[in-house]
């Protein structure tokens, strides 16, 4: 196992693109009050397709509720176009629950979990889109026709080279829950189903793809039970052969076991150098409550047989002794010198409720562990954040998205993100001060950019243990905007600048006691 670092110890340098706007943005997809939901990231070239989702009371034609849509948005961060999403097929259900997508040549194929108004049994609903122009090409309801259970939960999909659709789902059992697989053609004809293998263990497919030689490979967390009693938890890997029987099956040797939490996040990945990269947690008792446990985020490296785990780091800044899981960990990706993953805290224990972002190297060593927190999103009012999808740009920036629930406006809104390789707004972020902070100086805080135009980004290069007070005056001395805040060693605190402000602003940050601690002047365009 990797040696845990619970601070930023590296000083690291960003060269980026002239042409690459970093930001940070909230868009308004149309839905009532501003409501809405990111749930996967598509980079592109010359823009950012985002799958999503909007709350309306009323859509023309249809009745107000959910509804999916594609929307378009910038490398500067402004929403270009929304699309409704609605199938002329099947309208008559409630869709929740976000997949991997797969591509199929300009199209994308993914899955949510469906459920019939008034009945209690899911489906997999499956839909091919032309994520261009937001044409919904073909749909099918995925029925189980192969067992009486009620529980019918989709989890993973592939596209073979013949555009043919493998799609895993999973059956609520007692005891260890059975996978089923499901293959249609190109046209969504359904041309095989059966029941995976399943060894006694209770296995979720997280990330499936088919092997050079035409075989189809699942990956994701398998339960062992005992007389009724769940004792281990391990990563797996699931092999079937051209008739889809299973041919090899493993778990990873992990030191400790492994948990991917929650039914809708994909944390693993391969890399390019063909090992698996996950993003699990360890699930560990605590000290003060004894049924209570904690969610320990790890980045583990397996080989591509999965005989090796070639190395594990933790990545934990929390109190040992909570009684709840403080780490979501949802998505993960590749960048030139290593890993991100992101996922979300839950503002306990003392730790601002935020995104959390992690690096590790290509060689496991743990690099950083922050929490990106928009400013305007205090403790009060974020709720709860649920990051949901991170990617890589095709400048080798990342991209983070997902949605937060404002507690104070009882909404939800979306939320994305453009940061650089090491997750940040402001180049050199990362780096540490070499002295101690001292408040005269101004080496606590600095901010990014000046001029601003559609945000300011704060970054903290120490922990105040104290609530602190960011204000903003214009030039006569008016009070624009007060947001308290907490200072965390690597936060990274986002204001979103309404469009009608310009000007020269002053930012001044105090203590809660009334102690300036930073004061800068800032122009906005």
């Amino acid at each position: 196992m990797k040696k845990p670092i619970l601070l930023i110890s590296a000083i690291f340098i960003c060269v980026c693109a002239t042409a690459q706007t970093y930001f940070s943005a909230i868009p308004d997809f149309g839905g009532d009050n501003h409501e809405g939901k990111i749930f996967n990231i598509i980079p592109l070239e010359d823009q950012i397709k985002v799958i999503g989702a909007l709350h309306d009371s009323i859509v023309p034609g249809l009745e107000g509720g959910t509804w999916q849509l594609i929307a378009s948005i910038s490398y500067n961060g402004e929403l270009l176009n929304t699309k409704l999403l609605v199938d002329s097929i099947y309208t008559d259900s409630y869709i929740y629950h976000k997949r991997r997508i797969a591509f199929k040549n300009d199209s994308i194929c993914y899955i949510y979990d469906r459920r019939n108004i008034g009945n209690p049994k899911l489906n997999s609903y499956l839909v091919e889109l032309n994520y261009l122009t937001g044409e919904i090409i073909r749909s099918k309801i995925i029925y189980d026709t192969l067992s009486t259970y009620t529980g019918f939960l989709a989890t993973d999909l592939t596209v073979g080279k013949g555009g043919e659709i493998y799609l895993i789902n999973v059956f609520y059992a007692t005891g260890a829950n059975p996978q089923m697989i499901t293959v249609l053609d190109s046209n969504f004809n359904i041309i095989h189903q059966s029941i995976i293998p399943n060894f006694d263990r209770d296995n979720s497919t997280k990330f499936s793809e088919i092997s050079a030689e035409g075989n189809l490979v699942l990956v994701g967390i398998s339960l062992g039970e005992e007389t009724s009693v769940w004792y281990e938890s391990k990563l797996f890997k699931q092999v079937l052969d051209e008739n889809y029987n299973s041919i090899d099956f493993k778990v990873a040797p992990t030191n400790l076991d492994q948990s991917i939490l929650g039914p809708d996040i994909y944390p693993v990945i391969k890399g390019c150098n063909g090992d698996y990269i996950i993003a699990s947690q360890v699930v560990k008792p605590t000290d003060n409550c004894e049924f209570c446990l904690i969610g320990i985020p790890y980045v583990v490296s397996v080989s591509p047989d999965f005989s090796k785990v070639n190395w594990e780091t933790r990545m934990f800044d929390g109190d040992v002794a909570s009684s709840r899981p403080e780490f979501s960990i949802a998505s993960i990706t590749e960048v030139i010198d290593g890993y991100i993953f992101l996922g979300y805290t839950d503002g306990t224990h003392d730790l601002q409720t935020s995104a959390l972002l992690g690096k590790v190297s290509l060689n496991g060593d743990s690099l950083w562990l922050k929490h990106i927190i928009p400013l305007q999103w205090d403790t009060a009012q974020a709720f709860w954040f649920y990051m949901e999808d991170i990617k890589t740009t095709p400048e080798g920036n990342i991209l983070i998205g997902g949605y937060v629930s404002d507690g104070i406006n009882q909404i939800i809104v979306p939320w994305i993100a453009q940061l650089d390789k090491d997750g940040c707004m402001e180049p050199g972020c990362n780096s540490v001060a070499v002295t101690e902070p001292n408040a005269l100086t101004n080496d606590i805080f600095s901010i990014y950019p000046n001029p601003a135009t559609s945000y300011i980004a704060i970054n903290c290069k120490a922990s105040i243990y104290e609530k602190c007070v960011l204000s903003i005056y214009d030039l006569s001395g008016k009070l624009v905007s007060r947001n308290p805040f907490v200072s965390e060693d690597g936060s990274q605190l986002i204001i979103n600048i309404p469009g009608e402000v310009n000007g020269q602003f002053v930012i001044s940050i105090k203590s809660e006691q009334g102690k300036l601690l930073y004061s800068k002047s800032i122009f906005i365009e």
